[in-house]
């Protein structure tokens, strides 16, 4: 488990980096913008950024994957018959399908944090840790 903790005054947060993307994205935005502000916090914010960074390409290669998958494995049948050959394609089809819509809401979820990182590190003109 690949840990970062925030700092801030009093306040201290240990967050699990591969967790971060079942946090509400505002409750990022506010995480990280209060570690920003405490010059404790540069190289957790640097080990975040590298975190992030490779969950992102991970998350890529695994949609690329389950692309690949999906255009190799899908085969048409007539929805309406009620073969087993029939019900054991659509079922894999669908799961296909499925294995698509997951890992690109997983791939999306990556970039929309990595974007909000940079965001907060371009408004935090003069922060030590951009420099």
């Amino acid at each position: 488990m690949r840990t970062i903790e925030i700092r801030y005054g009093d306040f201290r947060v240990v967050l699990d980096a591969d967790a971060l993307d079942t946090l509400p994205r505002a409750n990022i935005k506010k995480l990280l913008k209060l570690a920003s502000r405490d010059y404790r916090n540069e190289s957790e914010l640097r080990k975040l950024r590298s975190i992030l960074e490779e969950n992102a390409s991970a998350a890529a290669s695994a949609h690329a994957k389950a692309k690949e998958e999906f255009t190799a494995g899908w085969k048409y049948v007539n929805t309406k018959s009620r073969t087993k050959d029939a019900v054991e394609t659509m079922q894999e089809n669908n799961r296909l399908q499925n294995a698509v819509k997951r890992t690109k809401a997983a791939l999306n979820k990556t970039k929309a944090l990595l974007q909000i990182f940079n965001e907060m590190e371009i408004n935090q003109n003069g922060s030590s840790y951009n420099q």
